[in-house]
């Protein structure tokens, strides 16, 4: 959320820098591959600070979306660095195992 906010409202060089900035706080904290996160929430950064030049900054709807996208995206490439590379193939697994754990934790808690 951060990344897209900083890079809707400052633009291009400002979304990379607090991207990589942010994701590399990410891999520093987790156990993954060291800079996967960096590259992927740098990349948004910059996408994010791209349209910011085509819509107005009025427009609110354009900041969820791109976050929705991103989301979906981080996901795959997630999967594909650290999954699809280790000849595990089941993507249904580990978007029914990773990305709705935390959805049902919420309901449980309803």
């Amino acid at each position: 959320i951060v990344v897209i906010s900083v890079a809707y409202s400052g633009g291009k060089l400002q979304g990379m820098l607090t991207g990589m900035i942010a994701g590399l706080l990410l891999d520093f904290s987790l156990d993954g591959v060291l800079g996967l996160n960096a590259l992927i929430y740098m990349l948004a950064g910059y996408f994010t600070g791209y349209v910011n030049r085509i819509y107005s900054k009025s427009a609110y709807a354009i900041p969820l979306i791109l976050m929705g996208c991103f989301e979906l995206l981080y996901g795959f490439v997630y999967y594909f660095c650290n999954f699809f590379m280790r000849g595990r193939f089941n993507i249904s697994f580990y978007m029914v195992r990773y990305k709705t754990w935390n959805l049902g934790k919420v309901q449980r808690m309803e």
